[in-house]
């Protein structure tokens, strides 16, 4: 299991109410980094992205492959 990339996420984001289990709100953290101490995140509500600090209390979605 792994934390998905930015463009991962943003592939589950758009199975938003197509699928069951995919979160509808909340920000979800990348494997996708900014630069250090800095990642990319995804909010489930909007499908908005930002380059966040690591030490935000986001969820993780993890994929498998």
């Amino acid at each position: 299991m792994r934390l998905p990339t930015l463009d991962e996420l943003k592939s589950i984001y758009a199975q938003k109410g197509k699928v069951d289990g995919v979160p509808t709100s909340g920000w979800f953290w990348s494997s996708s980094w900014f630069y250090y101490g800095y990642a990319d995140a995804l909010n489930f509500a909007s499908g908005g992205t930002m380059d966040s600090n690591r030490n935000r209390d986001y969820y993780v979605l993890c994929v498998g492959d």
